[in-house]
């Protein structure tokens, strides 16, 4: 029985890391397991957005009776939530808001909890649009969503809520002009056989950065791999990946994050990635310093995390940037709340 979440991480890391021959052995070991066990691997696998790169290559067989069937289903809600993403997207464009989908694709084929879209429009603009159009109820707000001014909507038919971020980006919504960037540097890419405004590699990189190492402090499984990907590719360009990330005060972090990706990529995997000397020069640790957890794997807050914000945070009022320094000072508070409630009653919904 698999119950350890180091164990399922260490496994789950090799069906989507490794060269096929390992995951090929690991599998035919998989298949000794029960029912029971399985429904724990997929629903761990699922959590790091991983079932489809993980069971969907066709090595498994006939290892579980529910296999197959949870493979096709994260498949066709995959390709339904795509279809659905494209109409709200053209929907936009045709209004004249421009959009890009951030994050969500970076998992495909497999799918992320949520749909988010990025929009300079007017807030009240957008609202008018997924409520006229697509019949959508917009979600009680976080604190913290207020604070980087994301709204949630609920669409009727969709299971995944879609987060718009209006203009800012970061934990504070401190990031204006690193939005607008993305925005004007947004490619095309052919997902579920529809085209899809997304962020360039450079700036994939950058926003996985900031929710990684800037807000949520643990890495999930389908990090290491979209990234590893990223990197294996030679799209990214490295000079233009320092020059945004500085202007946004989080190039620490950013040289930490693909340090990190690094390393867990190269020992789970047949190739070893290797990055420009002035990226392992910036990074501030590796993968020694993080640890499962809470069905993640944990970054180490104090003293790392604090450093990476606090570097964020002098840079930020270096730039003279009043509003988004007081909004980074938000920060400390709102995570002592969100902690506070988390530990009374489980649950750190509405404030972070």
């Amino acid at each position: 029985m698999l119950d350890a979440e180091s164990e399922l991480m260490h496994v789950l890391s090799i069906l989507t890391l490794a060269a096929r021959e390992t995951r090929e052995e690991v599998l035919s070991c998989l298949a000794e397991l029960d029912d029971r066990g399985w429904h724990t691997l997929l629903e761990f696998a699922s959590t790091h957005h991983v079932v489809i790169r993980a069971f969907g290559g066709g090595e498994a067989g006939a290892a579980s009776s529910i296999l197959s069937s949870v493979v096709h289903a994260e498949v066709e809600r995959s390709k339904q939530a795509a279809a659905r993403l494209h109409d709200i997207c053209s929907r936009f464009e045709e209004e004249g808001c421009p959009v890009v989908v951030i994050k969500s694709f970076d998992h495909w084929p497999d799918l992320g909890s949520d749909l988010d879209l990025l929009i300079c429009s007017e807030k009240s603009r957008v609202v008018s649009i997924m409520q006229e159009s697509f019949g959508a109820a917009v979600e009680e707000q976080a604190w913290s969503d207020r604070v980087a001014r994301k709204l949630n909507f609920r669409l009727p038919g969709l299971p995944e809520l879609v987060e718009v971020h209006f203009g800012r980006l970061g934990q504070a919504g401190e990031q204006l002009r690193l939005a607008e960037h993305i925005l004007s540097r947004r490619r095309y890419l052919e997902v579920g056989a529809h085209p899809f405004p997304v962020p360039s590699a450079e700036d994939r990189v950058i926003l996985a950065t900031l929710q990684r190492l800037y807000r949520h402090y643990y890495i999930r499984i389908c990090d290491f791999v979209d990234t590893a990907q990223l990197l294996h590719s030679g799209e990214l360009d490295f000079d233009g990946l320092r020059r945004a990330a500085k202007q946004a005060g989080i190039w620490p972090g950013v040289a930490t994050f693909l340090r990190l990706v690094s390393e867990y990529a190269g020992h789970y995997g047949s190739q070893r990635i290797s990055l420009p000397r002035h990226v392992e020069a910036a990074a501030r640790f590796g993968i020694e310093k993080i640890y499962p957890n809470a069905g993640f794997l944990r970054l180490p807050l104090f003293p790392q995390g604090a450093e990476l914000y606090l570097r964020q945070l002098v840079k930020t009022m270096r730039h003279r940037d009043p509003k988004a320094s007081l909004r980074l000072g938000l920060v400390p508070p709102l995570a002592m709340a969100a902690g506070m409630r988390y530990k009374f009653t489980g649950n750190a919904h509405g404030i972070w």
